[in-house]
């Protein structure tokens, strides 16, 4: 794994155990920036489509917001199973491996 990415991914691992309400925070608004995001598309090309638009444009907009709120269900799932997951990282581990990713 590149040193780069391990450095970041474990520092955000120790952010997430660290902070657990920012986390959730952090995820909780990402997801609904992506549920806004995803039901304008489909709001949109409804629109557009009682308006006798067609293309493929509207296939386009309509997959955006399928592949949208796919990623809401993903965070969503990720923010409610956080809790769970996290007691059982090893946090001195983690620590002590950034901490000689620093060095």
């Amino acid at each position: 794994m590149n040193n780069q990415l391990k450095d970041k991914t474990l520092k955000s691992i120790l952010s997430s155990i660290e902070n657990p309400e920012k986390h959730a925070l952090k995820l909780k608004r990402k997801s609904l920036l992506l549920t806004g995001m995803s039901w304008l598309a489909i709001v949109i090309v409804f629109f557009l489509h009682f308006l006798g638009f067609t293309g493929l444009y509207l296939l386009a907009i309509a997959a955006f917001s399928g592949i949208a709120y796919g990623f809401v269900i993903y965070l969503d799932s990720a923010r409610k199973q956080w809790q769970f997951i996290s007691p059982h990282i090893d946090i001195e581990s983690v620590k002590k491996e950034v901490s000689s990713e620093e060095t």
